[in-house]
């Protein structure tokens, strides 16, 4: 997955959240829509297992501060 976000640009891992028997992996991505594109090309070819994936737009990390703010 992280190959493929390489080369859509630049991104930074948040972190991991795995819960109920799913697991989210949060990235910051510098241009979102290339990397969404290539993630959905890597969903649609079932050479993985199933996954979804959603993008948000948060310019000020204000989302992120969960996880980055903790103590």
């Amino acid at each position: 997955m992280e190959a493929r976000l390489q080369s859509a640009g630049r991104f930074v891992f948040v972190g991991r959240v795995t819960w109920n028997g799913h697991r989210e992996l949060l990235y910051y991505l510098a241009t979102p829509q290339p990397a969404s594109d290539n993630l959905k090309t890597l969903a649609e070819g079932r050479s993985t297992r199933p996954f979804a994936f959603a993008s948000e737009r948060d310019e000020k990390w204000t989302k992120a501060g969960f996880w980055l703010n903790r103590k």
